[in-house]
C-alpha cells in the first residue's frame, strides 16, 4: 500500500503573522492541489485521516490544511486560543493562502474543501472571487 507523508510549515500573511499548515502528499508529479479549512475549536490536525488516504490512493494529490488564525498552532499573540483581532482577518488569511499556493503552482487544479465553518469560510471566498474575476 502506498503512504503519503506529512509535513508542517508557516504561510506568512501580509501582516506578518505566520499562520500554521500540514501538508500530506505522496511526492510525484503535482496535479492538483487541495486545501483544506476546519471548523470552529478544530485544527489542521482534524485533516489527518483525509491528508493520509487521499494522496496515498489518488497520484498527483497534495492536501493542505491551514490552522486558522487563533486556533492550533496560529494563536495571535496577545489574543487567547480562539480569538481574532477581527473576523474579517479569517477571510483575508484565506485570500493570502489562496493567492501564494496558486501563485507556486500556476496550471495545477485547487480545490478549497471546508467543514463545518471553514465550508461557509469556503463559499465565502468563492463567491467573493467569482463576484472579481466571473469564475471561481
Amino acid at each position: 500500500m502506498l503512504t503519503s507523508f506529512e509535513s508542517q510549515g508557516q504561510f506568512k500573511m501580509f501582516d506578518g503573522f505566520e499562520l500554521a499548515y500540514r501538508r500530506w502528499t505522496r511526492g510525484g508529479q503535482l496535479v492538483r492541489l487541495i486545501l483544506a479549512l476546519h471548523g470552529i475549536g478544530g485544527h489542521s490536525g482534524n485533516f489527518s485521516a483525509m491528508g493520509e488516504k487521499i494522496p496515498a490512493e489518488l497520484s498527483g494529490t497534495e492536501i493542505i490544511a491551514i490552522g486558522r488564525r487563533g486556533f492550533g498552532n496560529s494563536v495571535e499573540k496577545g489574543h487567547q486560543r480562539g480569538d481574532v483581532s477581527r473576523f474579517k482577518r479569517y477571510l483575508q488569511d484565506i485570500e493570502e493562502v489562496c493567492l501564494q499556493i496558486r501563485d507556486a503552482n500556476q496550471g495545477k487544479k485547487f480545490f478549497i474543501f471546508g467543514k463545518s465553518l471553514g465550508c461557509i469560510h469556503a463559499l465565502r471566498y468563492a463567491r467573493a472571487l467569482y463576484s472579481i474575476r466571473g469564475t471561481a
